[in-house]
């Protein structure tokens, strides 16, 4: 007895579809990593973007008022805070405040540390931004990432 070629080839076309369908979820897999991978990468481009800005910001409330800088009056330390408005008596004072509370919107820590002028050599100025690493797997810290500034004025 002959069997006729459709009966043969039962399953087959199963297995193919089958095998078709694992390769096109495998390869959705990928590309949503991928679309994951790109959302992280975006979100830490814009927060070092931020960092930047502030750092530019800062910088020029310290050339334009150099005189106050090279006192060292815009020296804060990492994770300062702002002072009562009742309390601020300088143009220094007030340029931090305000830099504080542009800065305290951007989740993170902050430092200026100055090196002030010597005799005629130019001042330097170091800003240093830091966050967390919200994409970082286990225990975080404060200064998973950071951005370091320096600026250079002179006399």
């Amino acid at each position: 007895m002959i069997i006729p070629w459709s009966l043969k080839a039962q399953g087959n076309t199963l297995i193919e579809v089958m095998a078709t369908i694992l390769v096109v979820s495998v390869g959705l897999l990928g590309m949503a990593s991928l679309q994951l991978k790109s959302i992280a990468l975006n979100h830490d481009s814009a927060i070092r973007l931020d960092a930047v800005n502030l750092a530019y910001d800062v910088s020029d409330r310290l050339f334009v008022n150099a005189l106050a800088a090279s006192a060292g009056e815009y020296t804060i330390a990492l994770g300062a805070i702002e002072t009562t408005p009742a309390n601020v008596d300088t143009v220094a004072e007030e340029d931090l405040n305000r830099w504080l509370r542009t800065a305290n919107l951007f989740n993170g820590d902050f430092s200026i540390t100055s090196m002030a002028a010597v005799g005629t050599e130019p001042a330097f100025y170091e800003i240093r931004i830091c966050w967390a690493d919200k994409f970082k797997a286990g225990v975080q810290a404060q200064c998973d990432n950071d951005y370091k500034y320096q600026a250079v004025r002179k006399n």
